[in-house]
């Protein structure tokens, strides 16, 4: 039975908009959502969702071009620290410590090879979690369903 959670709810227009963009725009749409995003490695389906995420991290912008200076948001000194959280109906959460803001808790859904998280205050930016490899995933902000390609945060696994 659907359970009609402000989590669900927000999954269902996100569903409904990207239905009737399909709709809307035919073969152009998918042909625009695959060439803006980058291509992601396959998350074992075997494993939580959240479990790849759960530990500390040093987070900073990745090294690339254009790319002058980028100053850590977080080193393994004064990590981000995410921890598994509980269940929202179907969902699995985590619990997303940051040394500089409040304490976020994240409903997950995978989508595409990657993991959404919806902030649980439903807001109206969640975020794209991309694994690179075991300790370190690139992290998108997207705006009411718009992602944010160009500037990822790096999270990368402090040893320990």
């Amino acid at each position: 039975m659907f359970k009609l959670t402000p989590t669900n709810a927000v999954k269902a227009v996100l569903l409904t908009s990207l239905v009737t963009m399909l709709s809307a725009c035919g073969d152009k749409a998918a042909t625009k959502i695959k060439d803006e995003a980058p291509l992601a490695p396959v998350i074992e389906e075997t494993m939580s969702i959240a479990a790849p995420f759960v530990g500390a991290w040093h987070v900073a912008r990745p090294d690339a071009p254009g790319v002058i200076v980028s100053v850590p948001m977080a080193t393994c000194d004064s990590p981000v620290v995410i921890s598994e959280g509980p269940m929202d109906g179907t969902d699995p959460t985590i619990i997303y410590k940051s040394p500089k803001g409040p304490v976020s808790s994240m409903a997950l859904t995978s989508f595409n090879n990657r993991v959404t998280w919806m902030p649980m205050d439903n807001g109206p930016t969640s975020l794209i979690a991309e694994m690179k490899d075991e300790g370190k995933f690139w992290l998108y902000t997207a705006n009411l369903g718009k992602a944010d390609w160009d500037t990822p945060n790096e999270y990368i696994r402090c040893d320990g």
